[in-house]
């Protein structure tokens, strides 16, 4: 989604994009009319690069089950965005689940 779709999202249900579950997400873009779309090279490489940038965090610093699961409902919004293949939602799911 673009930067002003999320903004339409999260006007539309009073709460972040990245808060919501992937119920809630399909639901608001269903509502508005916002079709998911594959990423930009500029998107994948932001979240790649959050991805690093977060990595040594995750190792240090024990997740909270509600944290682990908004983690994986996220993953789990962009997976059915198209953003991430079934092959990158898989690899991150083990990373957050440590296996």
């Amino acid at each position: 989604m673009s930067p002003s779709e999320v903004q339409q999202v999260e006007q539309h249900t009073g709460q972040k994009a990245e808060d919501l579950s992937e119920e809630q997400l399909d639901a608001a873009m269903d509502d508005l009319g916002i079709e998911g779309q594959e990423p930009t090279d500029q998107e994948i490489a932001m979240l790649e690069a959050e991805d690093q940038n977060t990595q040594p965090t995750q190792v240090n610093q024990p997740v909270s089950e509600a944290e682990l699961i908004s983690r994986l409902e996220r993953l789990g919004a962009l997976k059915a965005q198209g953003i991430l293949t079934e092959e990158e939602f898989q690899a991150q799911k083990a990373k957050l689940l440590g296996l």
